[in-house]
């Protein structure tokens, strides 16, 4: 046997597939195979005919490569970076025309546990395993923030020259706490989904966050490793480097980058709130919740948007509706400008039928109108008529019909 036989065995991960084009199945193999002096992938038949988000690794002991299956099918695909340890399980023992099959990430000590990127090797120096039992006060970055490893002639280059890494974005992610009957999903790049609920009973909550920790309330101190990668610090109890966070990662509904919160009764994440939060910013007591915060959401359907509810609630500093180009206007302002106007109107109506008045009393008071004057005076007895009766009452009562039955805001 080529292996020991061990059905369930540890390994490093020196590339991961996740694109089966055939180009970068020869670059893999120009690296893997030719390039490094007495290496190979002894079963790289396996090469182009793996699924997506199968690896190369190496064995701890032996010195070849091999292509690994993911242990679950493509309905769940678990996240692998080069240079992480997971564990692999060999149905028969491990043989040299055995195929394996990588079933998660390797887990390591609380210090080094990292769901961006987790440098098992760390684990392995002795320096570090003395400062975690002794408590020595040393403060050396190159141990508790190296990237070197033991097993891989080059660890450093697994991190920056492999074809799984061009395409990780290596940064500080807070970690996130459960519940021990929490379900907790998340990815390597701070987006995590929750499920959870309450300390009381019909409190179920799914949490959908991405951003956590975007300030210093929640957020996990960073630093880099020493070729320069972003990292959060997570062993600052060692190396006495910063220091630690106890609310690292809790859930901030006020300020975390994007939430998306289902919950039957979500009163009790006000406890979580800080002091000055606002009412509006508060959960309503016994009230299921859906809770969508961003700085954009967006909401576009081909067809259409459909709604319906008692009380429609909207506080912003600005509103637009299809294109946007004409504001709508404030109901009781219009109201009183309208009305104003047809006060205007009804006094111009006073003026002319006090003139129309006037005129026609002068000219019986004359005598009459003489000869080409008959239309005339005629005419101001017909305005008069005309304009005797007040008509703004009428026009007032049809103002308030406009004003609409539903929508209402500033």
């Amino acid at each position: 046997m080529l292996f020991n036989t061990h059905e369930i065995t540890s390994c490093i991960v020196v590339e991961t597939i996740s694109k089966k084009d055939s180009e970068t199945i020869e670059r893999l193999l120009n690296r893997l195979t030719f390039n490094i002096a007495g290496s190979r992938i002894f079963n790289k038949k396996y090469l182009t005919k793996c699924p997506i988000n199968s690896v190369i690794v190496k064995i701890q002991n032996p010195s070849t490569y091999m292509v690994l299956y993911p242990f679950f099918s493509s309905h769940i695909s678990l996240p692998v970076k080069p240079g992480e340890h997971v564990w692999a399980f060999f149905p028969s023992g491990v043989g040299k025309n055995d195929i394996g099959y990588w079933m998660s990430r390797r887990a390591t000590d609380y210090f080094i546990e990292d769901p961006n990127f987790t440098h098992n090797a760390r684990s392995s120096y002795r320096v570090y395993n003395n400062s975690l039992v002794t408590k020595d006060k040393e403060n050396d970055k190159g141990v508790y923030y190296s990237v070197k490893g033991n097993g891989v002639a080059d660890y450093e280059s697994l991190l920056i020259n492999t074809e799984g890494n061009s395409s990780h974005v290596f940064e500080s992610i807070q970690r996130t706490y459960k519940k021990p009957s929490d379900l907790l999903l998340q990815g390597s790049n701070n987006t995590q989904l929750v499920f959870t609920n309450g300390n009381e009973k019909e409190t179920g909550t799914i949490i959908m966050s991405a951003g956590r920790g975007k300030t210093d309330a929640t957020a996990l101190e960073k630093i880099s490793s020493n070729i320069g990668l972003e990292e959060s610090n997570k062993a600052s109890k060692l190396s006495k480097i910063g220091k630690d966070n106890e609310n690292e990662g809790n859930l901030d509904v006020l300020n975390d980058k994007a939430i998306l919160l289902l919950s039957e009764n979500p009163f009790y994440i006000n406890e979580s709130l800080p002091e000055e939060a606002e009412d509006h910013q508060k959960f309503s007591e016994e009230m299921s919740c859906f809770f969508a915060k961003a700085d954009q959401i967006r909401m576009e359907a081909r067809d259409s948007i459909f709604m319906n509810t008692e009380y429609f609630d909207i506080q912003s500093e600005k509103i637009v509706l299809g294109s946007g180009e004409q504001p709508y206007i404030r109901y009781d302002e219009f109201k009183t400008l309208i009305e104003a106007i047809i006060d205007d109107l009804d006094g111009l109506r006073r003026q002319i039928n006090t003139f129309c008045t006037t005129q026609t009393a002068a000219i019986s008071a004359a005598g009459g109108a003489p000869g080409g004057y008959v239309g005339l005076s005629s005419g101001y007895a017909t305005l008069t008529g005309q304009t005797v009766t007040p008509y703004s009452p009428d026009l007032k009562s049809k103002v308030s019909p406009v004003q609409s039955q539903k929508i209402f805001g500033e």
